[in-house]
């Protein structure tokens, strides 16, 4: 039996794409689609909803021993003709009280599916992507949040410079802007201090918790 990571190797491999543009398709970043390929970290709901919107092919597919073959049967899917990915029409929304909550995973309610397109007009870009609110508390995001103030954050997606990114840095939950040139990285402040590290040491030392895409005050 095929593991769920080689499954979706399976699944990606024939629709002729890259990790970054199956991960572009689905709106998840090219470096999650190749831990979840090599069973890395587990495949979330929430991706296979986004797969189940682009691709037509349900949950049970990894979920069970069910072939590409017999998944293709299933959802009346032929192979043999160009395959295309369908637009992303729903992307999920979790609201979360506090980072640490957000963190754990630790949401307010049940996830919501809103569509993209709202998304995408009050968040330019973000609507292919799972969005999470977190309702800042206890002074933790001082000084680029107060208490409060709901940031608007994905847990997955592509950086790009200039990004603002919540980050754990030594057991610090920090805010700093994102700027990449080479193998070199330059973390800034609020307070427009920098760190530069090189590239390989950046994924050693530091996690990414979000890429921050917008605020409400």
């Amino acid at each position: 039996m095929k593991t769920i990571g080689e499954k979706l190797r399976d699944l990606r491999n024939i629709y002729g794409l890259s990790q970054r543009e199956f991960g572009e398709k689905i709106g998840v970043a090219r470096g999650s689609i190749n831990s979840y390929e090599n069973n890395v970290n587990p495949l979330t709901q929430g991706v296979k909803w986004k797969i189940l919107q682009g691709t037509g092919i349900g949950f049970d597919y990894f979920d069970t021993d069910m072939s590409l073959n017999e998944a293709f049967i299933k959802y009346g899917i032929d192979p043999s003709k160009k395959l295309e990915f369908k637009e992303t029409k729903e992307s999920i929304c979790a609201v979360y009280k506090g980072i640490n909550n957000f963190m754990d995973g630790k949401c307010e309610q049940e996830p919501l599916n809103i569509k993209s397109w709202f998304l995408d007009s009050l968040f330019e870009g973000i609507g292919k992507f799972d969005i999470c609110f977190i309702n800042v508390s206890h002074n933790e995001l001082e000084p680029y949040a107060k208490n409060n103030e709901i940031l608007v954050v994905v847990r997955d997606g592509n950086l790009k410079n200039g990004d603002k990114i919540i980050i754990d840095f030594k057991g610090s939950i920090l805010v700093v802007q994102y700027f990449k040139e080479f193998d070199e990285i330059r973390l800034q402040t609020l307070s427009g201090k920098e760190n530069k590290l090189k590239e390989s040491d950046f994924k050693k030392e530091i996690k990414i918790l979000a890429i921050i895409k917008g605020k409400i005050c």
